[in-house]
């Protein structure tokens, strides 16, 4: 095994002839997937790996790093709602009234000219970190609005609050 020189968390071990990915290793902190086209392989690996360290019965992916990953006939879906929703609680917004689009098109939001308190940053540096994570892995549609509002990270206003409350409550819609 061979760590990418790209990513150095994921493991690759190659077949001779092809060169093609034979098993591929995902490791983060004390979580490890391992896949490949071949079970046996797989199998394999897992009981080299039970014989070095320390490890927990091995199972099927169902949860990683926020993600769940369902498994019905032959295809894989992999979403974040139970993420979704602390993101919700943690800003007082799961019982929020759900709208339909995450930003208005005629949205126009200005550079704030005072400098806004260091709470208030940290706050919509924390909302906007968050829902940037959902919009990378399983919620593309809120990626124009979260990047939108990423630039006032360093100085929000109000009413950037405010549009980060309204994507708030288009998640909780969806």
């Amino acid at each position: 095994m061979m760590p990418l020189a790209s990513e150095p968390c994921v493991y690759v071990r190659l077949e001779k002839e092809s060169g093609a990915p034979e098993i591929i290793l995902l490791l983060y902190v004390d979580d490890v997937v391992i896949t490949g086209p071949f079970a046996k392989l797989i199998s394999e690996e897992e009981q080299a790996l039970s014989t070095r360290f320390k490890m927990s019965e091995w199972t099927d992916l169902q949860d990683l790093l926020g993600i769940r990953f369902t498994r019905q006939s032959g295809s894989l879906s992999l979403d974040q709602a139970a993420y979704a929703e602390t993101v919700l609680k943690r800003f007082d917004m799961s019982t929020a009234h759900p709208i339909s689009v995450p930003m208005e098109c005629s949205t126009r939001l200005t550079a704030r000219l005072d400098k806004a308190p260091m709470e208030e940053i940290q706050r919509y540096q924390i909302a906007i970190g968050s829902l940037m994570y959902l919009s990378n892995c399983t919620r593309p549609d809120l990626t124009a609005a979260v990047n939108f509002l990423a630039r006032f990270s360093s100085n929000p206003a109000t009413e950037h609050w405010g549009s980060v409350k309204r994507i708030l409550r288009y998640l909780r819609g969806t």
